[in-house]
């Protein structure tokens, strides 16, 4: 059995050591440990690991940055996450700009190890406890009757999905959606007086936000019981 490549990114020198034993005595190789972060994206591009296992615990500003421009440069290196806490709303960035998995700091070594088998077997994967909070995040931003994502209709969430992956002309989304661009516009309209947004930048970075809960509902398949 090959042995997966691994990149460790952890300010926290035992820690990382810890992680480095841990993982060789598995079937991972750990090929480069990094603990400065300006070097993370150059060094992941030389190296192409399979698999970076990332600390996000300092550098929460500039992780889902660093996580997209990772995913961008060198797509076939996939992302893990580790963090300190179950932050929902940096889940939702990470998996929206390349990530493949979450795992906190407190889960045991045997769902450590899965977690990580299944990512590299092109799941997106969670330990339960956080698939969990994730669960009812969703269901309770799909059936709020106050939440205003859930009044719009297939179509104006169709355009939003089309906004997040840079189709924001007029003519393009008339294009790409089988209708006119008078038809577009009225879906626009619509869109601004039901989210209460002002202009098509408004909308556009509202629909990247949401974007996260979108791609968590389609591919939500690797959770672990």
């Amino acid at each position: 059995m090959s042995r997966t490549k691994v990149m460790l990114f952890d300010t926290h020198t035992l820690f990382r050591q810890c992680l480095r034993n841990m993982l060789m005595m598995e079937d991972f190789d750990v090929v480069e440990e990094l603990d400065d972060i300006n070097m993370l994206v150059e060094r992941v591009i030389a190296v192409r690991p399979d698999l970076l296992l990332m600390d996000v615990s300092e550098a929460r500003l500039r992780s889902t940055s660093i996580i997209e421009s990772i995913s961008s440069k060198a797509p076939e290196v996939r992302i893990v996450v580790l963090a300190e806490d179950k932050d929902i709303l940096l889940v939702f960035d990470a998996l929206r700009v390349g990530a493949r998995g979450y795992i906190t700091k407190e889960v045991d070594y045997a769902r450590f190890i899965y977690v990580l088998r299944r990512v590299i077997h092109g799941e997106i994967t969670f330990t339960p406890d956080l698939a969990r909070k994730l669960v009812s995040e969703l269901t309770t931003r799909y059936s709020s009757k106050n939440e205003p994502f859930a009044l719009l209709t297939s179509r104006e969430r169709e355009i939003l999905s089309l906004l997040v992956h840079g189709v924001s002309s007029t003519r393009d989304l008339a294009e790409k959606l089988g209708v006119t661009e008078h038809t577009v516009k009225f879906h626009f309209r619509n869109i601004l007086s039901k989210l209460h947004l002002k202009n098509r930048a408004q909308v556009a970075a509202y629909a990247a936000r949401y974007n996260a809960v979108a791609e968590t509902d389609n591919e939500f398949v690797g959770l672990v019981s």
